[in-house]
């Protein structure tokens, strides 16, 4: 149909004016305008200094990415910035970082077991997957892992050389179901165990397998005949192995390295235990303390050191993601952790939950004191107090008694709840 009504027609814009502005207070008007010009200026700056400006105080230090293997997956370090007086925070930050991520590379490499790393030459270095290709040659080692045989030396340790029982625990740790476990378990597997049992009586024999210290950091490796027959005819690849005690020997490098360049106000911690501080006097700190009870875990106790101290924290349960590297739970809640007695080859844990502490010595010290203690069938309560006159203390439960064997120790927030009441005990 055509439309007959008109269109509205639009109404038609006024005719544009011309207005005057009036050219008083123009000084003012200038003065204001670079007034507001200054405080955004002095608002951005302030944003980008913000943004690029470290404050001071606790931080967590981030390592620098290098594209390098290294451990800062497992480890947290956490640093108190801005108590120098000759960097700012921003440029402590950075140098302190960059250390960080340094240090974590060099330990990585000098305490890896089975990957050989070469150095700006394309010479091989000489770390601990290196000796395990080299047997009875004398090599020059990094004096890092020299001092750590000496150390495992002085304390009678045979720890190290059950490398091949810790490859069937590694195989076991990374099974994702119990079918698949039972193939690795010496407990469950006759076969395992049959093997594990002849694996013993190499490794803990020292004219079958030993480290010879020689000094100025060479060593040997030395292997017997019949024992390198043997690792020849059983796919075994390394001699020798820290496991579960590489994170201790990589704090300490890392910590003592800082420490030599006036990084002193900090602490390093790892996942699987280990805390380590940097040497700065008048640290506080508070560890959380746990125990198994109805089959869960109980914040039982915080202790709360007045000085910085080194620990070692052994636990028989996964805590963390990362935990599948040391841990195998079987679906009826039997634990397989890395604590493998050197007699029998076998895990064990003679508490839910052990922290051991000292002031003077390092994590590796405290661990090598303190692993016959929790790798073992029962908790010895004598031996505990032998080991604390030797400077390492420790916290344990019995019952819902939080027993400590330090005197001057401070526990706080014992738990009260859900019908359970623990309580804290002097042991001596």
């Amino acid at each position: 149909m055509r439309r007959t009504a008109k269109e509205k027609s639009l109404p038609r814009p006024k005719p544009v004016q011309r207005i005057e502005v009036s050219d008083k207070h123009t000084a003012l008007r200038i003065v204001c305008f670079v007034i507001c010009i200054l405080f955004a200026v002095v608002a951005m700056s302030y944003a980008v200094y913000r943004l690029v400006t470290r404050p001071s105080g606790w931080t967590t230090i981030k390592a620098a990415v290098t594209g390098e293997d290294n451990c800062t997956d497992e480890l947290l370090l956490q640093y108190d910035i801005g108590l120098r007086d000759d960097i700012s925070t921003t440029t402590e930050y950075k140098q302190l970082a960059e250390m960080y991520s340094n240090l974590c590379s060099e330990a990585y490499r000098i305490f890896q077991s089975d990957e050989e790393y070469f150095g700006a030459d394309d010479a091989p270095a000489a770390n601990l997957a290196y000796l395990n290709k080299h047997p009875n040659e004398v090599v020059t080692v990094d004096s890092a892992l020299y001092s750590a045989f000496a150390l495992i030396r002085d304390n009678g340790s045979r720890y190290p050389y059950l490398a091949p029982v810790y490859t069937e625990y590694k195989g076991l740790f990374s099974c994702e179901n119990d079918s698949e476990a039972e193939e690795f378990d010496p407990m469950l597997n006759s076969e395992v165990r049959g093997f594990v049992d002849e694996t013993l009586t190499y490794v803990n024999n020292p004219d079958a397998i030993d480290i010879e210290l020689l000094g100025e950091n060479k060593l040997r490796l030395n292997v017997s005949d019949e024992y390198a027959d043997f690792a020849s005819k059983n796919g075994i690849e390394e001699y020798l192995d820290f496991f579960w005690l590489k994170n201790a020997f990589i704090v300490d490098y890392i910590a003592e390295h800082l420490a030599e360049n006036s990084y002193i106000h900090g602490t390093i911690t790892t996942y699987d235990g280990y805390t380590r501080h940097l040497g700065g006097a008048g640290m506080a700190l508070s560890m959380n303390f746990y125990d198994e009870a109805d089959g869960r875990g109980i914040p039982a106790a915080q202790m709360d050191f007045k000085t910085a101290r080194n620990a070692v924290y052994f636990r028989n349960y996964e805590n963390s993601d990362m935990d599948t590297m040391h841990f195998y739970t079987y679906s009826n809640g039997e634990v397989r952790n890395p604590f493998v007695d050197p007699k029998d080859g076998l895990c064990k844990a003679s508490k839910s939950d052990l922290l051991m502490y000292s002031d003077e010595l390092g994590c590796a010290e405290i661990a090598l004191a303190a692993y016959g203690l929790y790798s073992s069938d029962s908790f010895d309560t004598e031996a505990v107090l032998s080991t604390a006159k030797r400077g390492v203390n420790a916290l344990y439960c019995e019952g819902t008694e939080v027993c400590f064997t330090e005197a001057e120790a401070t526990l706080s927030h014992l738990y009260q709840n859900d019908g359970l009441s623990y309580s804290a005990k002097h042991v001596s």
